[in-house]
């Protein structure tokens, strides 16, 4: 909104009889000590041609608002002494660069797990946007005034793709020019939470009361067996690159090195890094002769010549599978399970709440949302038990009414969140790798890997996976990046089907972790081999 300059239209001192009443608007935002403060009424015309109105107190823009809705919006200026007066989304780091070039929010962009939990929004909310600084444990802002273009309802439906906030003001714009231009404040994590914790520990302590102990626990011990190594980066951004990025005038024969850092290179994520001499090969020449070795039998993906001693490409095959299913360079799939809630759910979550939030009826909640609701809960009343106060709290009135327990008796707060739950409706989104989103009630299907004999009564064992497309998975994109595990090969007809030879349930379970991102509690495995006395060793080809 004010990306462009403005001109100034009118600026004034306001009288003392009209002062009671543009005090009276700004009384709900608390605005304290500004009776002896002067106060101007400055009116602005953007190029559009768009009138605002700004509120000056002692030469300090605190409020702007809009002819068009004649609503009054806060400053950066006054959000920074009063960073409550709206509720906060915070963004992740890589957002800050495209916020400090003029660009709104991206749903993707906002953080939804705790500590930073997606405030429950309503449709045109105004909000304050504030950044996370990961290395630094801090938290940067509020760094802008936004607009949120959706509820938190309808943000999670979509999978948290799209616009989400339209940015109406930021840090560095020309209304910020017009105060005294301080710098964007910087503070701890902890500052900004509504519960004064650490911001690891509290996510820790959230997740244990929202998922119980063991399964924090595993999901702790599997972070590090997730990460996605540099091999594994370079063969999907190269396919990718050939796939989508190659222009359709580009002259061969081409420099390898020049393809690998004018092409691939400009088509990594933005939040990745890629350095040739951390993968397997080392040079880029090795990388690219090395790639025919996994193209499949009498076939190729790119063909070399050495030109006055240069490694020039002088051929892509663009029609090989393994890189006509490359559409997508980042297909993560995203299931987020989480509660709609009912009109029995929305009287309790009312009233807990310490932020005095209503619900309504159809709203999404994570359970890591509703365990930060209880916390905070517990704490307000002073109701955690001692000793074991993280985890466990005393029934009051409400809790009893949520519980079926006593009042003054001991429960787990996750069984609280439980019987809570209960209350409501479970809902999957489950977000595909090109994007679609998909709402799964109650009840989500699995992915199943099945080891068995071949039919014929031969003893070569194969390997079959059901229900790929339940999730958006291409079933001919995982055969492309089995380089060469067994003989892959899609069932004809529905495609849905992936056939291997020999035993790769492994494999597929690492590959559907990695490079979907999707958990292993949606893959079923099932292995119809060992009842029948054969050894299965992983991999092994049939014999």
């Amino acid at each position: 909104m004010f990306n462009e300059r403005f001109k100034i239209i009118s600026r004034r001192f306001v009288e003392d009889d009209e002062r009671p009443s543009i005090l009276t608007r700004v009384a709900h935002f608390n605005i304290k000590n500004v009776n002896s403060t002067s106060l101007e009424v400055v009116i602005i015309q953007k190029c559009s041609g768009e009138l605002i109105t700004l509120y000056l107190f002692g030469g300090q823009p605190l409020f702007f608002e809009p002819h068009t809705t004649q609503i009054l919006h806060p400053t950066l200026y006054f959000s920074w002494n009063q960073p409550r007066c709206r509720q906060t989304v915070y963004l992740s780091d890589e957002s800050l660069t495209f916020i400090r070039n003029g660009s709104d929010v991206m749903l993707d962009a906002i953080l939804t797990s705790s500590p930073f939990l997606l405030p429950n929004l309503e449709k045109d909310e105004i909000v304050l946007i504030c950044i996370r600084d990961k290395v630094n444990k801090t938290v940067i802002g509020p760094y802008a005034v936004g607009k949120a273009v959706m509820s938190t309802s309808r943000m999670t439906r979509s999978g948290m793709k799209g616009l989400g906030i339209v940015v109406l003001h930021r840090f560095r714009d020309y209304l910020w020019e017009l105060g005294t231009r301080d710098s964007v404040p910087t503070k701890t994590a902890i500052d900004f939470v509504e519960i004064d914790n650490d911001a690891e520990e509290m996510s820790y302590l959230l997740a244990r009361i929202a998922y119980d102990t063991h399964e924090v626990d595993e999901v702790t011990e599997e972070q590090d067996e997730d990460e996605e190594t540099e091999d594994e980066l370079l063969r999907r951004v190269f396919l990718y690159t050939v796939n989508t990025n190659i222009p359709a005038d580009l002259r061969l024969p081409l420099d390898a090195g020049q393809f690998y850092s004018k092409y691939v290179l400009k088509s990594l994520p933005r939040n990745k890094r890629l350095e040739i001499k951390k993968t397997t090969w080392r040079k880029v020449t090795v990388f690219l002769n090395d790639l025919n070795n996994t193209a499949g039998n009498e076939n190729w993906l790119i063909r070399m010549e050495r030109i006055q001693n240069i490694d020039m490409i002088v051929e892509f095959n663009l029609t090989h599978p393994n890189v006509t299913t490359f559409t997508t360079l980042n297909p993560k799939i995203k299931v987020t399970e989480c509660y709609s809630v009912t009109g029995d759910s929305a009287i309790h979550l009312s009233s807990m709440d310490i932020q005095k939030r209503v619900y309504d009826v159809g709203t999404l909640l994570s359970p890591v949302y509703i365990s930060r609701i209880l916390l905070g809960y517990v704490m307000k009343q002073n109701i955690a038990v001692e000793g074991e106060s993280k985890y466990m709290c005393r029934v009051d009135h409400l809790l009893s009414a949520i519980t079926g327990n006593p009042e003054d008796t001991v429960v787990k707060l996750h069984d609280v969140v439980c019987k809570l739950q209960q209350k409501m409706e479970k809902i999957f989104t489950i977000v595909h790798p090109d994007g679609h989103t998909h709402i799964q009630d109650d009840k989500i299907i699995h992915v199943i890997i099945l080891v068995k004999y071949c039919t014929g009564g031969t003893n070569h064992i194969m390997t079959q996976v059901f229900n790929l497309h339940r999730f958006g998975i291409d079933a001919k994109l995982v055969a492309a990046n089995l380089n060469g595990k067994g003989e892959p090969r899609v069932a004809s007809g529905t495609g849905q089907e992936l056939i291997l030879k020999g035993i790769h349930a492994e494999t597929i379970t690492r590959l559907l972790k990695k490079f979907y991102g999707l958990d292993k509690k949606y893959i079923q495995k099932e292995d119809k081999t060992s009842n029948q006395g054969e050894k299965n060793t992983e991999d092994t080809p049939p014999t």
